[in-house]
């Protein structure tokens, strides 16, 4: 069972449109969440994506495209509000739990803030969603977090 709550405001916009462009340039995502860095930064946010087109890249060279692709779709503002980046391969637990757990899919082009059991579990009290689609089936090896920024 997951909350969720519909949020507005500048940046969530621009992650919203950053997510639409970089999906129509590059492929669907799996999993978009922001989560906050703090509880002393609310305003400073981890960005966690997931995709099929990103499982074959190094975790490296998925970190730096995302952050490339984000750099040259986000305003300097908004950017400078994203404090990390993390990819996760779709074949990694919290990205089947957390997608499975919703129960609806979430399309790009609405922001959702989200508490959900399947998040506590991992440790994550809350988080804005902007994309999370069941994985189909992969036989992709599993993948690790990396950070970069």
């Amino acid at each position: 069972m997951a909350f969720t709550t519909v949020v507005s405001g500048r940046f969530y916009e621009e992650m919203i449109d950053a997510v639409r462009k970089i999906s129509d340039r590059k492929g669907p995502f799996t999993f978009v969440m922001l989560m906050p860095t703090s509880v002393h930064h609310p305003a400073e946010w981890n960005a966690v994506f997931s995709a099929k087109w990103l499982d074959p890249l190094s975790i490296g060279e998925a970190v730096k495209t995302i952050f490339d692709e984000l750099s040259a779709t986000l305003s300097n503002a908004a950017i400078a509000k994203v404090q990390r980046v993390s990819v996760l391969r779709t074949t990694e637990s919290f990205v089947r739990e957390i997608t499975s757990d919703l129960g609806i899919p979430i399309q790009p082009g609405i922001a959702y803030r989200v508490q959900s059991f399947a998040f506590s579990r991992f440790g994550v009290d809350e988080a804005i969603l902007f994309a999370a689609t069941p994985p189909s089936q992969s036989n992709n090896p599993q993948g690790s977090i990396q950070n970069s920024h």
